[in-house]
């Protein structure tokens, strides 16, 4: 199969599942609000971070495995590709146990560290190490699921994901019935768990991804030296960014109490999937990206690199605009009222959705041709800095200040690092990258801008779902014409349209310039 239909179809996947992640995260929350009070829900929503936390225990084998087996993939019978995949199942394993014995023991520091209040702690420090338990038994089974990115099968682990999601729904929803309040977290963690790591096997070996009987070679500490030597760097990028994106919730938790982190919670969560949303298209051309460093294929890298750069940067232009102009009365109308959400505070994420694509696409070129030199320490230098200027300004500025911090300290940082590796390795200008590849994002913005402030200013006297739908739905429509327009890069435009269903072809041809 070519590598523009692997891609077309782990893309086209990755959205299904993101859809079905829509779909749990929207049923979810007003699910979790009527049976649990605004405290339980941010302890509730903190326990999910926390997660992400623990699993940096990690140290970036994860992404370090799925790396190397790109280099040796295109020899699955030499005993390298055999001897990999043990030895990284045997590292994670370990992992697991670490995570394990972390989660158990840190459990009532992590509680007073964070200041859960008294009548929550019993069940912080249960759910803590419950999840604990789930994630370590996830980690034995986790280098199956590398072997099936590596080959640029995501289809698959998207699939199954989308299915999750709607499984854990149901999960989630009796639970809460069968009265188990914030513990329903680890019934979906232990279903989630379950159906991982025995679907992941069993297209490992359907798909014929693992190498033939007696050409495994064996596990050795040259592998592991060399899963540790990129492994290292990578976690270092891997807890910089979760310092940068997911201490958030620690830090109000901290400053601003469990009901802010409710807040946080809810009114971040779209702004999580549309970053999800157009993040899948670097996430999914990554291993292909990597597979063309490897084969010296340095034209055609820079040719897919720059589409997919300036196609992200022009959906989070509009996705941005969309965000700000709609996400308040969602979050109004989602909620009851019950979470009191500020605009201010969305145009402010929607600046940061358009860095952090850019940040995305630079450092994954980063990742992709394993020179990461000084990328390990500017990401956790942005991490440790941002989460020492947060603490300081969150008490008395608020969500929008913490905010603030986390734009500048992405742009301070990981952005400009990001860029200057891709001009070095790419042999490209800055003046390129920043104006040349962004500017149909600009365009964009220019004319959709004005447009949002009218709809917003001219429906705000209706009570929320009327304002929101006549607000947002012609911008809507207004931003997908001008995104096709003018947000598909000339070169993809021809494959957009011989890709698309026929019926629809000629239609898109007329609204994109491509006959």
């Amino acid at each position: 199969m070519s590598r523009a239909r692997r891609f077309i179809r782990n893309v086209a996947s990755g959205y299904l599942l993101l859809f079905a992640s829509m779909l749990y995260v929207l049923a979810s929350v007003p699910l979790a609000l009527k049976f649990l009070t605004r405290e339980e829900f941010g302890l509730w929503a903190l326990m999910t971070q926390i997660t992400g936390y623990l699993a940096l225990i990690d140290l970036g084998t994860s992404p370090s495995v799925s790396r190397l087996l790109i280099d040796c993939k295109d020899r699955p019978d030499d005993g390298d590709y055999g001897s990999l995949i043990q030895t990284g199942g045997l590292v994670l394993t370990c992992q697991g146990v670490i995570i394990l014995l972390v989660g158990v023991l840190a459990s009532p520091l992590a509680s007073h560290l964070l200041q859960i209040p008294k009548h929550l702690e019993a069940s912080f420090i249960y759910l803590m190490r419950w999840q604990s338990v789930i994630l370590a038994a996830g980690f034995v089974t986790r280098v199956f699921g590398h072997v099936l990115y590596a080959h640029q099968q995501s289809d698959h682990i998207n699939y199954v994901q989308a299915i999750l999601s709607v499984v854990n729904l149901f999960v989630l929803w009796v639970a809460f019935l069968a009265g188990v309040g914030t513990y329903s977290i680890l019934w979906v963690s232990a279903t989630t768990c379950a159906v991982t790591s025995i679907t992941y096997v069993g297209f490992c070996v359907k798909l014929r991804l693992l190498p033939k009987k007696g050409l495994w070679g064996v596990p050795s500490w040259g592998r592991f030296r060399e899963l540790f030597q990129y492994g290292k760097d990578v976690f270092l990028i891997s807890l910089g960014r979760q310092l940068t994106m997911a201490s958030q919730t620690l830090v109000i938790s901290r400053s601003l109490g469990l009901g802010a982190v409710a807040a946080w919670s809810v009114g971040t969560r779209i702004f999580n999937l549309l970053l999800q949303l157009i993040s899948r298209i670097f996430d999914f051309a990554e291993p292909i990206f990597a597979e063309m460093v490897v084969r010296g294929e340095r034209d055609s890298l820079r040719e897919r690199f720059q589409s997919t750069t300036t196609l992200g940067a022009s959906l989070s232009g509009v996705a941005a605009v969309l965000f700000a102009l709609c996400n308040t009365p969602f979050v109004s109308l989602w909620t009851s009222g019950k979470i009191i959400w500020s605009v201010p505070c969305d145009v402010l994420l929607g600046i940061w959705l358009i860095i952090l694509v850019q940040v995305g696409c630079h450092t994954g070129l980063v990742l992709a041709s394993k020179r990461i030199e000084w990328m390990r320490y500017v990401y956790f230098s942005e991490g440790a800095v941002f989460v020492v200027l947060a603490t300081l300004v969150g008490t008395r500025g608020g969500l929008s200040a913490i905010v603030v911090v986390s734009i500048l300290c992405s742009l301070g940082f990981s952005y400009l690092r990001g860029l200057r590796h891709t001009i070095s390795f790419l042999g490209l200008s800055m003046r390129e990258i920043t104006l040349d590849w962004l500017a149909p994002m600009g365009r964009i913005i220019l004319f959709l801008v004005p447009v949002a402030l009218l709809a917003g200013w001219a429906f705000r006297p209706l009570t929320t779902f009327p304002r929101l739908l006549a607000a947002g739905l012609p911008t809507g429509v207004y931003a997908s014409f001008l995104l096709l327009r003018f947000g598909i890069p000339n070169n993809l435009k021809g494959d957009v349209v011989k890709h698309a269903p026929r019926m629809l072809s000629r239609w898109l041809g007329t609204v994109i310039g491509v006959s």
